[in-house]
């Protein structure tokens, strides 16, 4: 299983308007959350979908929110996540090349060269997606 989590202690920069505006915050970072999950799984490399639409809901406890791959074979998403495939698979019928490619680093899906959660996770789009969210969220609340 692939588990996802935004714990939000220790985010000083966002400590203020969290003690002031509790409620105001945690569904800001929901709303980040929910739009991570949908980014993660839209870039779920697919088959049968059977990955792609494993992606649960997200839920949110004492210190943040979470989200999973609900797939009961946890390796299969560590798989595809950092190119664990055992070799370049056969080409498949209708197609010209396999579904796997060897990298430098391993060998993933074609569809996810070199893996897309943590890739999406580090970007600086995320920051910028987060940043921007907060910021409309202070707009709208101090009438800016």
């Amino acid at each position: 299983m692939v588990k996802i989590t935004a714990d939000l202690s220790g985010i000083e920069a966002f400590e203020k308007f969290r003690q002031e505006f509790p409620d105001e915050f945690r569904k800001v970072i929901r709303t980040i959350i929910s739009d991570i999950r949908l980014k993660v799984k839209g870039e779920t490399p697919f088959d049968s979908f059977t990955a792609k639409e494993s992606w649960g809901n997200v839920i949110g406890y004492t210190g943040g929110f979470s989200f999973e791959s609900e797939l009961p074979n946890y390796d299969y998403m560590h798989i595809l996540e950092r190119g664990l495939y055992p070799n370049v698979g056969k080409i498949p019928k209708g197609d010209s090349r396999p579904r796997t490619v060897k990298t430098g680093t391993g060998i993933y899906s074609r569809q996810a060269i070199e893996g897309w959660v943590e890739k999406y996770l580090e970007s600086n789009k995320l920051l910028n997606d987060i940043a921007e969210k907060v910021i409309d969220k202070f707009r709208v609340k101090f009438g800016l």
